[in-house]
C-alpha cells in the first residue's frame, strides 16, 4: 500500500510550530492516501517514527514530501539516509523534489510582483533561506527568478545562519541609497523566527515586506510534486 509523509522544519516558535501541525492535519485530511506528518527539528514525530507508523498501518511504499522550498542542507543531509533506514524495516522510501520547483510558487511569486505599484526608482528584493554548504540554492533561486516579469529591477538576496541578518541587511542599506522604493518578497513557508527578524531588518531599512508563501501556494506545488 503506498502513503505519504509530509516532513516538516519543525520551530521553537509555539505559534509556528502550531501553525505546522495544523496544515499537517490538513494535508492528511485532503490526501487521496494514508499519509502522516514528521519534524527535522524535534524529538518526537521523527521520520522514521512515522515511517514505523505507516509501516503498522500497512504502508510498503511511502513518498517522503519535504515542505520545503529549497534543496539546501535538511534535504540533501537529513532526508537521505532515512531512505536506507527504511529499507531495513521492508519500506520503500522515495523523495519529492523541494516545493520551490513548482510553477505553483513561481506564479506566487508573479503574483506578489504584481501587487506592487510600477513607479520610478521602484525594486524589489526576493529573500530566501541560504546556504553555503549548498550553492544550489542560489542557482535555483535565480532561476525562479529569470521566469518573472522584468517590470522593475529584481534582487536576489540570502539569510544565511552564520552570517546571522548581515547579508540582508547589507543588501537592503546598499538599494535604499538608489531606490526610493523598496520591496521584499520573502520566500518563504511558516512565519517563524527567521521572518520576524527579516520583518524588523526591513522595517529599519523604510522597505516594504510583501507576503510570504501562502499555505494554498503549498497545497498547489505539493499537487505538482510527486515520487
Amino acid at each position: 500500500m503506498k502513503a505519504n509523509l509530509y516532513v516538516f522544519h519543525g520551530s521553537q516558535k509555539t505559534t509556528c510550530y502550531n501553525e505546522m501541525v495544523s496544515f499537517g492535519n490538513t494535508l492528511m485530511k485532503e490526501s487521496p492516501v494514508l499519509s502522516e506528518i514528521a519534524f527535522l527539528a524535534h524529538d518526537t514525530n521523527t521520520m522514521m517514527d512515522q515511517v514505523r507508523v505507516l509501516k503498522n498501518l500497512g504502508a510498503t511504499e511511502i513518498c517522503l514530501k519535504p515542505i520545503l522550498l529549497m534543496p539546501a542542507v535538511h534535504f540533501n543531509l537529513d532526508l537521505p539516509p532515512v531512505v536506507k533506514e527504511a529499507k531495513e524495516i521492508g519500506v520503500t522510501l522515495k523523495i519529492a523534489k523541494t516545493l520551490g520547483e513548482s510553477k505553483a510558487l513561481s506564479n506566487s511569486l508573479k503574483a506578489s510582483l504584481n501587487t506592487i505599484p510600477l513607479k520610478e526608482k521602484t525594486c524589489c528584493v526576493i529573500l530566501a533561506h541560504g546556504s553555503k554548504k549548498f550553492p544550489e540554492v542560489e542557482k535555483r533561486l535565480k532561476k525562479i527568478m529569470a521566469t518573472l516579469p522584468q517590470n522593475m529591477p529584481l534582487f536576489d538576496s540570502y539569510l544565511l545562519s552564520q552570517e546571522k541578518d548581515l547579508q540582508l541587511n547589507q543588501r537592503l542599506q546598499s538599494l535604499k541609497k538608489e531606490y526610493d522604493h523598496l520591496y521584499v518578497i520573502p520566500f518563504f513557508i511558516f512565519y517563524g523566527h527567521l521572518l520576524e527578524k527579516i520583518t524588523r531588518i526591513t522595517t529599519e531599512n523604510q522597505g516594504i515586506l510583501l507576503p510570504n508563501v501562502s499555505l494554498d501556494n503549498v497545497k498547489d506545488a505539493l499537487k505538482e510534486i510527486t515520487c
